[in-house]
């Protein structure tokens, strides 16, 4: 996400939760919504790991 945005908005149900630097927001998510939200992201290093749906 950094390669395309410098900053970064987390929205729930249309209102902004969290925002910040792409690399902070993703690095020391504080929001509960965004950490839910970076959970449920498919890691390829682990490919026993699958995405949670939300």
């Amino acid at each position: 996400a950094h390669y395309i945005a410098d900053d970064i908005c987390v929205m729930q149900n249309g209102t902004i939760v969290e925002r910040g630097l792409t690399k902070e927001v993703i690095a020391g998510p504080a929001h509960p919504y965004t950490k839910l939200l970076l959970g449920a992201v498919a890691n390829p290093d682990n490919p026993r790991r699958s995405a949670e749906p939300l």
